[in-house]
């Protein structure tokens, strides 16, 4: 219990999707019901490793995050799983936007980011298809509570392209002292 009476329980939920179990986090008032500020509804699953993760303990830390303790299922092997989970109302957001300046042989990826009060750093990933391949050197975002704008100059070899030249790009929020899995 949290010290303002929040409830905070952990364990595992099944996704129908993957048939597998997630970490799972749920937040709740005094009186029982989801508390809402908690990642807008209350709950929060994690996807961690290739089969099932459960978390069996956690520690409510002095700065609000939940620390769940575990195992997962990882190339075969259950293996102790530690993950971190923002205790903020909001976890920082990531938008990636259009790409400007295309050529041949050189982007300029665009994104922006509101760290909501926690420190964060972010990268972009990108690639002629969705494996991606390659990454940006990460930028501070700081541990503002507006968006900054982010951009990333990219730069490949001449390749043979007849007509529009299609490219795969993903942003990625890290925060340098969580090491694990993001909360989805």
């Amino acid at each position: 219990m949290q010290s303002d009476g929040r409830i905070v329980t952990a364990g595992y939920s099944y996704d129908g999707n993957t048939g597998f179990d997630d970490f799972a986090i749920v937040r709740s008032n005094s009186d029982g019901n989801l508390y809402t500020g908690f990642h807008r509804t209350g709950k929060v699953t994690t996807v961690i490793g290739d089969g099932n993760a459960h978390i069996y303990g956690i520690v409510l830390q002095a700065d609000g995050r939940i620390l769940a303790a575990g195992e997962s299922l990882n190339g075969g092997q259950t293996v102790f799983t530690l993950a971190r989970c923002f205790g903020s109302d909001q976890p920082p957001i990531v938008k990636p936007g259009a790409a400007t300046v295309v050529t041949k042989t050189s982007a300029v990826l665009a994104g922006t980011v509101n760290p909501n009060s926690l420190p964060s750093t972010v990268h972009f990933e990108h690639g002629l298809d969705l494996t991606y391949g390659a990454t940006t050197a990460d930028q501070v975002c700081g541990n503002g509570t507006t968006a900054a704008d982010l951009r990333a100059n990219i730069s490949w070899s001449p390749i043979p392209i007849q007509g529009a030249i299609r490219f795969s790009k993903q942003m990625i929020h890290r925060q340098s002292f969580l090491p694990g899995p993001l909360p989805r």
